[in-house]
């Protein structure tokens, strides 16, 4: 595919950054780059010259039509304080976040997660528990428990099903799409996925943790349908065919477009109708209420108000996670990457989940999901293309 000269700029910029973040943090922030082949080769920039890049980058994708020039600068605008960064300018943490992810703030409103755990509250007493986390969200956790060749089973279930599913949605997922399913020991992460190429992928889910059958589902889902391995499929089919704007194959964390990614996978349950009864409910209120709490967590951790100690004893008793996992997330908070990303979850989650109930009750769930799985949009551009779009088509 021959790209244009803005285009060509772009996936140099992205590839010189993502080489000096992964130097920086150990991990490639350009998810994308393994699976599509843009004919370009890293050129190697330090940051000083990749700063110098990110404004020559600026002032030629003003030359593109304005339909794409919003997109586009506002990865510039997240490439610029990586630069920044990198440079070794001190920014404080919350403001990297917010301009990364597009936000106006991070911090969750204490009364937001109160509000969040009354209904969870209330759920736990519809299923017949007491109406309390401390005992009744333990003694659900308790009852959903699933593990090994159960575990193993039940999960392959539902990664069929849910592919059926997202077949059904005929949103283009390509037939010779393929996600393997594995559960490690000592894995340091609960779940986690990764997409080979030529529509194939493998999702790995941490096999020493406490899962329940709620939780199992959600997270499968996330990862596989239509989560990220659709995302990844349905856009490498497209770039092959050449029918898609290049800069729609960029999958970069720590921009504008991961919060649209992991708020999309967050709401895969519901999207292909896989919530089926109160223990999905359970399971959806619980894990807004954690991931809540968690946003927060992650913020004092970065801001150096909290140690590794104190993130475990805190979502050991308040959420009753399972102590493997709650003694390891303060490093996921903080590790040098994911820490300016963590936030995207449940931002990402609340944020999709809005437009997309707003899409589905004027009866546009199926553009919604061409505007998500086929355009290439950050925050702010989606939420005005949803905007445009209902203005122009709502009765």
């Amino acid at each position: 595919m021959k790209l244009e000269k803005q285009i060509l700029k772009l996936i140099e910029v992205s590839l010189a950054i993502d080489t000096q973040e992964a130097e920086r943090t150990g991990i490639h922030p350009f998810l994308s780059r393994n699976v599509f082949d843009y004919g370009i080769k890293d050129p190697g920039w330090d940051w000083k010259e990749i700063s110098k890049q990110v404004d020559l980058l600026e002032n030629e994708v003003g030359t593109l039509p304005a339909e794409r020039q919003d997109y586009l600068f506002s990865v510039v605008d997240a490439y610029r304080v990586m630069a920044r960064f990198g440079l070794g300018e001190k920014i404080p943490y919350q403001e990297r976040v917010k301009t990364f992810l597009q936000l106006d703030s991070i911090l969750i409103n204490q009364s937001e997660i109160e509000t969040t755990k009354e209904k969870l509250c209330r759920a736990l007493a519809e299923a017949g528990y007491p109406d309390n986390v401390n005992i009744g969200l333990q003694q659900w956790k308790s009852d959903q428990a699933i593990s090994g060749a159960e575990m193993e089973k039940y999960g392959q279930e539902i990664l069929s099903k849910g592919r059926q599913h997202v077949v059904d949605l005929e949103i283009g997922l390509p037939s010779e799409q393929h996600t393997k399913l594995n559960f490690p020991m000592n894995y340091p992460y609960r779940g986690y996925s990764s997409y080979d190429g030529k529509y194939q992928g493998q999702i790995w889910l941490n096999g020493e943790v406490n899962w329940e059958r709620p939780s199992l589902k959600h997270t499968i889902l996330h990862e596989a349908y239509p989560g990220h391995q659709t995302f990844s499929a349905i856009r490498e089919k497209l770039f092959n065919e050449e029918n898609i704007d290049v800069e729609a194959t960029l999958c970069f964390y720590n921009t504008g477009i991961s919060p649209i990614h992991e708020g999309q996978c967050e709401l895969s349950m519901e999207m292909i109708g896989m919530e089926e009864g109160i223990n999905d409910v359970i399971q959806a209120l619980a894990t807004d209420y954690t991931n809540g709490i968690e946003t927060n967590l992650a913020i004092a951790c970065n801001e150096g108000r909290l140690s590794s100690e104190d993130v475990a004893k805190v979502l050991i008793e308040e959420t009753c996670m399972d102590p493997k996992l709650a003694k390891v997330r303060y490093g996921f908070f903080t590790n040098p990457l994911w820490s300016t990303c963590f936030p995207h979850y449940y931002h990402g989650r609340k944020f999709i989940r809005d437009i997309y109930r707003k899409m589905k009750q004027h009866g546009f769930a199926h553009q919604y999901a061409e505007m998500v799985f086929t355009k290439p949009h950050t925050v702010k551009t989606l939420e005005k293309a949803v905007n445009e779009f209902l203005q122009m088509n709502s009765k």
